[in-house]
């Protein structure tokens, strides 16, 4: 196992853990309240999540760690499917890698649905894109 191969997450990983210990004090929004209080007008895939993780470690950092993580594993693996699809280079891969991870700089720690609607959107194109190059069941 080449390290060289892994080197796109291993920057991405990098990256997180960096923004993590830089700060991990949640921002609040005036949206904010609504979705940790739960609103009828909003969906409520982001309200239960944010009451499950309120309910197991108490705080809103860590929905902070969880949405990071989240989008940093949806950048890897949307990395990861465009490379197989594409046949990209360590070089392109990372650079791919790094355009991705930029937009999350600007909104990792606040409590709205944009970072995991960022995470969920590369996880759909992987998806899809997957399902368009490689027509299987399993795809689909």
């Amino acid at each position: 196992m080449k390290i060289r191969n892994y080197i796109s997450e291993l920057i991405i990983l990098i990256s997180l853990l960096i923004l993590l210990i830089y700060s991990i004090e949640p921002i609040i929004h005036k949206d904010s309240n609504r979705y940790i209080g739960g609103s009828l007008i909003d969906p409520p895939i982001f309200h239960f999540l944010i009451t499950i993780m309120l309910s197991l470690f108490g705080s809103l950092k860590s929905i902070v760690v969880l949405q990071t993580l989240l989008v940093g594993f949806a950048i890897v693996y949307f990395t990861r499917t465009f490379s197989d699809i594409f046949n990209l280079n360590v070089v392109n891969k990372t650079i791919i890698s790094l355009f991705l991870f930029l937009p999350i700089i600007k909104f990792y720690n606040n409590i709205l649905t944009e970072t995991t609607g960022y995470a969920l959107s590369l996880f759909f194109v992987s998806f899809v894109s997957k399902l368009i190059f490689n027509f299987t069941i399993k795809n689909l």
